[in-house]
């Protein structure tokens, strides 16, 4: 292990606001660029391969826990069955996709800018302990729905966040083709 000097990408994402410096923001682009260039070049590295629906145990596993914690906080606006129907919402997609082969590939576990330390033309990616294989678009959308969340805060430029996520997308390249399925299961999980 060595050290990597840098600022996290997180803390470079206040470039993204209404009044910030341009040509600061053009970097964080590159910055988004590259990790998902990275991202890409992570699921290669980790070898894309096809899987059953078995692929989706810890998917499932990992919704029911996060919806554990949901009902456990208890508050009155969450219904008393949420926790049943997102898992029978989630059959019914399995159940859409039992025929289908499912893209799986490394899953970083926390991909996110605030596991990203950046630096001249380059990113580097910390804290692989959630490291597991894991159908195709987990780390992508993980990605995706962050930028989504930003979008929301009355600081950031709407458009800017658009940019930012068009420059990850522009590094990543193609998208692969997903199951619509699969796409609903594993946003599922990170709402």
């Amino acid at each position: 292990m060595e050290y990597v000097d840098g600022p996290l990408l997180v803390d470079e994402f206040r470039y993204a606001r209404y009044i910030s410096s341009l040509k600061k923001f053009r970097t964080l682009k590159e910055h988004y660029y590259n990790a998902g260039v990275w991202l890409r070049h992570f699921q290669e590295f980790t070898g894309l391969r096809e899987a059953g629906t078995e692929a989706l145990e810890l998917i499932l596993e990992r919704c029911e826990e996060k919806l554990k914690l949901i009902e456990e906080a208890g508050n009155s606006q969450i219904p008393r069955n949420l926790s049943s129907s997102v898992m029978n919402y989630l059959d019914e997609q399995i159940s859409l996709l039992s025929v289908e082969k499912i893209k799986v590939a490394g899953r970083h576990g926390d991909f996110g800018s605030w596991n990203i330390v950046v630096g001249p033309d380059r990113v580097t990616v910390l804290d692989f302990l959630g490291y597991h294989e894991d159908p195709l678009p987990v780390d992508l959308l993980k990605m995706l729905m962050n930028f989504e969340d930003e979008r929301k805060y009355l600081a950031y430029s709407p458009n800017r966040v658009k940019n930012l996520k068009a420059s990850f997308l522009e590094g990543y390249g193609p998208l692969p083709f997903v199951q619509r399925p699969l796409a609903v299961i594993c946003e599922t999980l990170h709402r």
